[in-house]
């Protein structure tokens, strides 16, 4: 049997993905293919870890001064509650339902809320030096934010031994590989 070991590109669409896989998968006389949705991946990685496989991606023991700068960086990310931060914009807060009670919601429809919410100094004004500030840092020794330049390939680096480990199965015995997954 072939093994085909197939990675999506990251900014393609699912339904794109798919046919590219499939067109993979189709090329092949005895093909596997495993497609899986891990659900919060990227705030789940273990920085000890990552840190630990960036090291074997450069050939090292530990990770040098200058990379490990750039680890503490993007491990020790900051973040700001979307929902904190309509508040303090002032698209989300107290509004009066049809029957006058008072609940929490948008004060404008979604689709009249900009994407770009503030500009920097708006940023610095109503979101990070008020108190409390709502800038919270990751501390939890876990996770890389989604969509930083490095976290597509920290994730991929950090699934590497679980993709040798599905390609071993499949080689040794690829018809029963469903009912061990």
């Amino acid at each position: 049997m072939d093994i085909l070991h197939m990675r999506g590109q990251f900014r393609t669409p699912r339904a794109s993905m798919g046919c590219d896989i499939g067109r993979g998968v189709e090329s092949h006389r005895h093909c596997c293919a495993v497609a899986l949705d891990i659900s919060n991946f990227f705030e789940t990685l273990k920085h000890g870890r990552v840190k630990q496989v960036w090291a074997e991606l450069i050939g090292r023991a530990k990770l040098p001064a200058d990379h490990f700068k750039v680890f503490e960086a993007i491990t020790r990310y900051a973040f700001v509650d979307v929902i904190k931060a309509y508040e303090r914009l002032g698209y989300y807060g107290d509004k009066a339902d049809k029957h006058g009670n008072i609940r929490k919601g948008y004060l404008r429809a979604r689709k009249d809320i900009p994407a770009q919410l503030c500009d920097g100094k708006i940023f610095r004004q109503k979101i990070a030096d008020p108190k409390p500030n709502i800038v919270e840092v990751n501390s939890t020794g876990r996770g890389v934010p989604q969509g930083a330049p490095l976290s597509d390939l920290l994730a991929n680096a950090y699934l590497f031994e679980f993709d040798k480990y599905v390609r071993n199965l499949c080689e040794k015995d690829w018809r029963n590989i469903f009912s061990i997954l």
